[in-house]
């Protein structure tokens, strides 16, 4: 937490880090690693940077996938399975 100085105090304030790592991000959303690099390289998600080894989504990217995927850009037709005949 960092401190920020007031006219009379300081105040603790809570600041977002800009980067978030693959990582957090993939266990937020649940899922497993490969659908997340499947995402990458579909382009529904940005490409991380790469910092000392490490993987970062910048928080922008982030709110960009989740506007796009809650208006529906990712979505497919599911087809309900065939009946198997004779069971």
């Amino acid at each position: 937490m960092n401190n920020i100085k007031s006219d009379s105090a300081w105040t603790p304030v809570q600041i977002q880090p800009e980067l978030v790592s693959v990582r957090r991000f993939r266990k937020q959303v649940d899922v497993v690693p490969s659908t997340v690099w499947r995402w990458i390289q579909r382009g529904w998600l940005g490409r991380p940077c790469n910092i000392s080894g490490r993987l970062y989504l910048t928080r922008e990217q982030i709110a960009e996938f989740k506007r796009r995927a809650v208006a529906g850009e990712f979505a497919v037709n599911i087809r309900p399975p065939r009946s198997r005949k004779g069971t």
